[in-house]
């Protein structure tokens, strides 16, 4: 469910809600292959605990996959209207 709103004469607001599990899913996997690759001190490259990478690297993860999310979300809300 989307809906656009009309703040000022130049600037509008997207509201738009996305599932959460895919969204979730997607972190998941994005956080797990950066593991894969990962160099903190104290542990060796793909032996680092998923709390620990999580730490590191969720928010980083997060802002990835929604960033993605709502960009397709709004290339497909566009070329349906």
């Amino acid at each position: 469910m989307s809906s656009v709103e009309t703040v000022s004469a130049l600037e509008r607001r997207l509201n738009a809600t996305l599932p959460q599990q895919p969204i979730r899913s997607q972190v998941s996997a994005r956080l797990k292959n950066i593991g894969r690759n990962a160099r903190i001190s104290g542990f060796r490259p793909g032996k680092i605990p998923p709390k620990i990478i999580e730490q590191f690297y969720g928010a980083e993860a997060w802002r990835d996959v929604l960033s993605e999310a709502l960009t397709t979300f709004f290339y497909r809300s566009n070329a349906t209207q």
